[in-house]
């Protein structure tokens, strides 16, 4: 029987509101609704058997090992290779996966006086088989989640604070020792995360930092085949795997289908071509070429309207389109200055404008889990005029005249340019310079410090990257449940490195460490959190813009893929081709 592990507690309450935010990549027209698995295949459908998906990707995967598949496309295909205790359902319930249940909360007592300590017993699945044939055990498990709590670089790593270490006690039996008292329903969440996913630990140990970047060994439904790296990433049905297949197709554990096979997945290949040029992954769509886009650029959904076959969804996106300032040099290193700046800004137009209904205005800096429910600082274009001209009357200094940098793919110029001439309508000079990523990235990252900037400099020349004032450009909490405590001492605290403001503030980043470390009771660590976001917004150096959603588009022969909630990748084991052959 499939165990359904019921939301409870503050940790489980943040999983749903995860869970209700992404929702499920629901196949069929129009929106994708949260638990519905496809409404363009009856119910009554039978599956087929066989068949070859192509799934086309902009770029190759970077690393297929779960700790490291960060990027849309590595985070895509290592999900369909490995498998961990626990997974989000279609459905955006957690539940067991290699495990067999829930984890049993105890305490232990160490020996020669060793303080007792609190341990999740975690029972492990048997007659599981990685993709080598080798038997899946808990000392799998146990090698998995103490590389991920001992890894220095993992960035995620800060969520399993929870955890620290991890042993087989026998050959089906995992115990974690925990750091503080917690619940069955937390252990499992973090076990349902995607970096707790459980490769064969002999593969690991022999390739060790190169676990993923040639090989991959899983017990998931899909084995990998072959890697022509920028070109295909091919992978074949695992004949082993072990779960069976519903006589209606949804996977099960007890009824075997009528078809000799049973076992999931229904397809024999599944694919991932790279096609750098949206034009080249669309055309190849709309070819039949291949039969699933799982992000579409935006506006690229137009060039799909009335293709015979091709359907297009839209649902809950994972970044945020954010306004950065160099608060570390003038004009912006001034507070009153950055606030005007804001409230110039009418952020429901421009989500409703510029994303063709497809955004929603943004008030903090990931688009799930925040505590606030209005923007810091709303649209008043008279009070921000007015404070302006003040600020420039008593500094003596000329209207402000700025460089906004942008990415240069849509819609970030489009974005970029409204937000300057809302700008202009109140005096200011406001000049849109669209840069590459590498090269946008290099300013927003480099020129605070002359050192980084010297060493940023274009090669033979000695000339340092040009400051930045003004930035617009996005942040991707792709994973989805990376957590509200871990985007805010990412993008606030003074040593981060993903700080492109410059802010320093030593009251926040003492709470922001605070908040890392996990260490206060549920109740405080809420109202924390809370106090944290507000005094994060209120320093204005970062100005949320909009939540725009995701677009994907399918062939609709395609049946029964879904999202996993947690982990925001497209599941395939479940999926099949009507026109198989």
């Amino acid at each position: 029987m499939k165990t359904t592990i019921p939301p409870r507690g503050l940790a489980a309450r943040l999983v749903l509101a995860v869970a209700l935010a992404h929702g499920v990549l629901a196949l069929g027209a129009g929106r994708a609704q949260e638990g519905d698995l496809a409404p363009n295949a009856p119910a009554s459908a039978t599956p087929r058997w066989g068949g070859h998906l192509a799934v086309a990707v902009p770029r190759s995967a970077y690393s297929l090992d779960p700790l490291w598949a960060y990027d849309a496309a590595s985070r895509m295909v290592s999900a369909q290779i490995h498998e961990g205790l626990f997974e989000y359902d279609a459905r955006g319930a957690i539940v067991a996966c290699l495990a067999t249940g829930l984890p049993r909360i105890a305490v232990e007592r160490g020996p020669n006086g060793v303080a007792p300590h609190h341990v999740a017993e975690v029972s492990v699945r048997g007659g599981v088989r990685f993709h080598d044939g080798t038997q899946f055990a808990a000392r799998d498990a146990a090698a998995a989640l103490s590389r991920l709590i001992t890894a220095p670089d993992v960035p995620s790593r800060g969520l399993f604070r929870l955890f620290m270490a991890a042993r087989a006690t026998a050959p089906q039996t995992l115990v974690i020792d925990l750091a503080r008292v917690s619940t069955p329903e937390e252990v499992a969440g973090l076990l349902a995360r995607t970096e707790a996913a459980v490769p064969q630990v002999e593969e690991v140990k022999r390739f060790g930092k190169g676990y993923g970047k040639t090989t991959a060994v899983g017990t998931g439904p899909f084995a990998l085949l072959s890697w022509e790296k920028g070109k295909a990433i091919v992978l074949r049905r695992n004949a082993s795997y072990w779960r069976l297949a519903t006589a209606s197709g949804a996977a099960g554990e007890e009824t075997v289908a009528s078809d000799h096979r049973g076992h999931l997945p229904y397809l024999d290949r599944l694919s991932f071509a790279v096609l750098e040029s949206a034009e080249q992954r669309v055309q190849a769509l709309a070819a039949g070429e291949v039969r699933l886009l799982e992000h579409l650029e935006h506006g690229q959904h137009r060039l799909l309207a009335g293709v015979p076959g091709v359907a297009v969804e839209w649902g809950a996106g994972t970044s945020v389109v954010l306004l950065y300032f160099n608060v570390a040099a003038p004009p912006f290193a001034d507070r009153e200055t950055r606030v005007a700046m804001a409230q110039l800004l009418d952020r429901p137009k421009i989500a409703r404008e510029l994303f063709a209904g497809h955004a929603a205005a943004a008030v903090a800096v990931t688009p799930r889990g925040s505590t606030l429910t209005e923007a810091a600082f709303p649209f008043a274009p008279g009070a921000a005029t007015s404070s302006l001209a003040r600020h420039a009357m008593e500094s003596g200094a000329a209207p402000l005249a700025v460089e906004l940098l942008t990415n240069e793919l849509s819609p970030f110029p489009e974005v970029a340019r409204e937000i300057a001439e809302m700008w202009r309508r109140a005096g200011l000079q406001v000049v849109v310079t669209a840069l590459n990523k590498k090269a946008l990235l290099k300013r927003l990252y480099y020129s605070r410090s002359p050192a980084k900037a010297t060493a940023a400099a274009t090669p033979g020349t000695g000339v340092p990257a040009p400051a930045f004032a003004v930035a617009l450009e996005d942040w991707d909490d792709f994973r989805g449940d990376t957590g509200l405590a871990v985007n805010l001492f990412e993008l606030f605290h003074s040593q981060s490195k993903h700080n492109k403001t410059g802010l320093a503030d030593a009251e926040l980043d003492a709470n922001l460490e605070k908040l890392a470390a996990d260490a206060e009771p549920p109740a405080a660590a809420r109202q924390l959190l809370a106090a944290t976001e507000g005094a994060a917004m209120a320093t204005a150096a970062i100005v949320p813009i909009a939540f725009p959603e995701v677009a994907w588009a399918y062939d609709r022969q395609l049946q029964r893929v879904w999202r996993r909630p947690g982990g925001g990748a497209p599941i395939f084991r479940d999926a099949w081709l009507e026109n198989n052959k």
